[in-house]
């Protein structure tokens, strides 16, 4: 039986994804992944979880879809939608 708290708790702003857990497709999210780079150790993706595998997680970026393997995870959470675009004054 699936427990309804976990369900709508499950894309809450702010709670933190690990890796080995399912993660809900659908939601906005910010992923630290490990990179090669001598310079730098991590880079950040901000989108949208469209597929969620046992080894992957594929995010939406405004760059286009990013699968990554679960094992260079740092951290991730959820995040709220980005705020309505402003209306520009005409003057």
């Amino acid at each position: 039986m699936t427990n309804p708290d976990a369900v709508r708790n499950s894309d809450v702003p702010g709670r933190i994804l690990h890796p080995s857990e399912p993660w809900p497709v659908g939601v906005r999210v910010m992923v630290r992944i490990m990179i090669d780079d001598p310079r730098h150790k991590f880079t950040d993706l901000l989108g949208y979880v469209r597929a969620d595998g046992p080894l992957s997680v594929t995010v939406e970026t405004r760059s286009g879809l990013r699968t990554v393997p679960r094992r260079l995870i740092e951290t991730a959470k959820i995040i709220p939608p980005p705020p309505p675009a402003r209306k520009r004054s005409m003057n």
